[in-house]
């Protein structure tokens, strides 16, 4: 399989340098893409992004898209997702002009906005809108990605500070909505399964690696705690390998726990 750990570290470090690209970020790009768009098992989501990695790193280089290479997967897949989450974000545009309210937007969508300053690099399956008001309802599952299409509303309960602390303002089709931000990503994906052609573990990763840029990594457990998570983002880290990527340091004692963890883990991990 094309999609590795590895593939996943090298795409989003190039993603970051995207508009500034260095040494030979140019053929690391293509060479990425290139493994997508010949393996058929990668996801429409890592063709999709791969497209965009290549064409924007291209364009701030001021270089062309080598003509003897055939990116028609990954184009096709970067227009499927654009098609799908223009659909599902005039959904949300509605919803939100309709409350009149500061809303939330969490869904695989406003995460990808988050990190890759995109809502349309990962699959467009739903949303669920939080208005930000302080009232005493009890707060609404934070599934780490929409388990349903379509836009549904949730409440935030006890949860109302913490969103205010871990999401921005960004706009949405003229309106201005609010987006997590990657601590709080991290946080809520920290249960992600170790297979990195998942979009859950795709973007764990994202928001670690940014997280970690922002020095925001160290409020994270905190943040996975009060979303319920079972599995803390530093674990999360250590049992996908990237620890040593985010420069986190590794006791021995962390160590011998993840060998143990392997050996009772769950059946659904």
């Amino acid at each position: 399989m094309a999609a590795s750990i590895g593939t996943i570290q090298t795409t989003i470090e190039l993603w970051h340098r995207r508009h500034v690209p260095e040494g030979p970020d140019v053929s690391r790009a293509l060479h990425i893409a290139r493994l997508f768009e010949e393996d058929s098992t990668t996801p429409t989501f890592l063709r999709g992004i791969a497209w965009h990695l290549v064409r924007e790193i291209h364009d701030a280089a001021g270089w062309d898209i080598p003509g003897n290479v055939n990116l028609s997967q990954c184009r096709g897949a970067a227009a499927s997702l654009e098609h799908a989450a223009a659909l599902l974000l005039g959904d949300i545009a509605t919803e939100v002009a309709k409350s009149g309210i500061p809303v939330v937007v969490l869904s695989p969508s406003s995460a990808g906005r988050a990190l890759f300053g995109r809502w349309d690099v990962v699959p467009a399956e739903g949303a669920l809108l939080v208005p930000m008001v302080d009232s005493e309802d009890e707060a609404t599952y934070f599934e780490a990605l929409p388990g349903h299409r379509g836009v549904r509303w949730g409440s935030a309960g006890s949860l109302f500070d913490l969103l205010q602390r871990k999401t921005s303002e960004v706009e949405l089709a003229g309106h201005m909505v609010r987006i997590p931000s990657p601590a709080f990503v991290a946080a809520r994906t920290s249960d992600c399964p170790q297979d990195p052609s998942n979009v859950e573990t795709v973007l764990f990763c994202a928001a670690a690696y940014s997280a970690n840029e922002d020095g925001t990594w160290y409020d994270t457990p905190s943040v996975a705690q009060q979303l319920d998570r079972r599995t803390s983002p530093y674990d999360a880290a250590l049992e996908l390998g990237i620890t040593s990527w985010l420069g986190l340091p590794v006791s021995p004692l962390s160590l011998l726990r993840k060998r143990f963890g392997r050996l009772f883990r769950r059946p659904n991990r």
